[in-house]
């Protein structure tokens, strides 16, 4: 995954907690430093869709494609 971010010109990063299992009910992710917080959670499933998660922030991210 951060070989993809660094497209968008992300540094290297470091795991600051313990992963999560996601489900239907959202997990808050805090990140003070930067952006705020997030909230994830799966998406609902479609009957013929791929696996989808939902990212909901109240920070201020906006990414750029890669040249």
């Amino acid at each position: 995954m951060l070989a993809e971010l660094k497209k968008f010109g992300a540094k290297d990063g470091h795991v600051q907690a313990g992963w999560c299992r996601l489900s239907r009910q959202p997990v808050t992710i805090h990140d003070t430093k930067r952006w705020g917080t997030a909230k994830m959670r799966l998406a609902p499933p479609t009957p013929d869709g791929p696996l989808a998660v939902e990212i909901i922030g109240t920070g201020r991210l906006s990414l750029t494609s890669p040249p």
